[in-house]
């Protein structure tokens, strides 16, 4: 009774003669696929003018990059004198380039594979993200795309996000999901607190309290 068992179990793991091997190991592109198929949306959108971004925001692209298959980073522009991002001490202006830079040294140094980095031309981070999903929702394929719109609880900043109703009935399925930031000593990170930093080359904070390890 036990020997056609094993001779089917042989087949299975073996083969026989020129008969190959039945299970058959899944490639790599086919187990990453399934890996990928298994994440909550397609994008998660990282709105901000992130001047300059630093290890909290990291921690943000981090954990979105880990549930959807892409996380597109959006750097907003801003325009105005009042919300030009400058050093407080030299003046020098925080421009979007730079940013982006910094962003694609943390992420490359993290190991994060499935991100991308834009800048918008928009003003604010707000009309960085209307502006990317009224793109998507006006695509000619028409296929559906699932968002999740990443912020941090930290300010309020995910009530900011008041209009994402107008998407119901397109093919963008857009859902908001924000995070608790991270903390440096029990310290909430912001910006303005670095550029403070880097105005007055400060390495040890830049290093202890801004930067991500390794950079």
């Amino acid at each position: 009774a036990f020997a056609p068992v094993n001779q089917l179990l042989g087949l299975f793991k073996y083969g026989r003669g020129k008969i190959p091997p039945l299970k058959k190991k899944k490639k790599i592109k086919e187990q990453e696929e399934e890996i990928a198929g298994e994440k909550e949306a397609d994008i998660a959108l990282l709105p901000g003018s992130f001047k300059p971004p630093h290890k909290g925001h990291l921690s943000l692209a981090s954990a979105y990059a880990k549930v959807a298959n892409e996380v597109v980073i959006l750097i907003s522009d801003p325009q105005s004198e009042k919300s030009i991002r400058k050093l407080p001490v030299s003046g020098e202006i925080v421009i979007p380039e730079m940013a982006k830079d910094l962003w694609e040294t943390y992420l490359s140094n993290a190991g994060i594979d499935n991100a991308t980095v834009m800048i918008s031309p928009s003003p604010s981070p707000v009309g960085a993200v209307y502006d990317y999903l009224d793109n998507l929702a006006t695509s000619p394929d028409g296929v559906e795309v699932k968002i999740i719109l990443g912020t941090s609880t930290k300010g309020g900043d995910e009530e900011r996000y008041t209009d994402l109703d107008r998407y119901q009935d397109t093919n963008v399925n857009v859902v908001s999901r924000p995070l608790e930031p991270l903390s440096v000593g029990g310290e909430d990170l912001h910006a303005s607190d670095m550029r403070a930093a880097i105005d007055n080359m400060d390495v040890d904070a830049l290093e202890t309290r801004f930067l991500p390890s390794g950079v």
